[in-house]
């Protein structure tokens, strides 16, 4: 859930509810899906992914890749992300595997 102090979580989720309604877009969903915890599978949630044509995600404040970047690329969805810093082998790459952008600059 992005609060004011999630870090670039709280950013992206005005700037795209801003976006929506702007441009009328649709449908689109924004903000969490059900008020299911992290130990079960959420059914709502696994068909809303599978049916996702891009998935825009931002990682947690103070750590990164949480389970719903991996789970937005195995979607098969076009994944937008926050930059990452810790050191992964075989890491994903830019423009290949996902889109890096800014969560503190709208404009990217």
């Amino acid at each position: 859930v992005a609060s004011a102090s999630s870090g670039g979580r709280w950013n992206v989720v005005q700037w795209l509810k801003a976006e929506e309604e702007a441009a009328g877009m649709g449908p689109m969903h924004i903000g969490p899906i059900t008020g299911s915890t992290d130990n079960c599978i959420d059914l709502k949630y696994l068909r809303l992914l599978h049916s996702a044509k891009i998935v825009v995600t931002c990682q947690p404040a103070y750590w990164e890749t949480d389970y719903r970047t991996w789970e937005a690329l195995s979607s098969g969805a076009l994944v937008f992300i926050d930059p990452t810093t810790t050191p992964m082998p075989f890491a994903p790459e830019d423009k290949v595997h996902w889109v890096l952008y800014d969560p503190h600059n709208r404009s990217d």
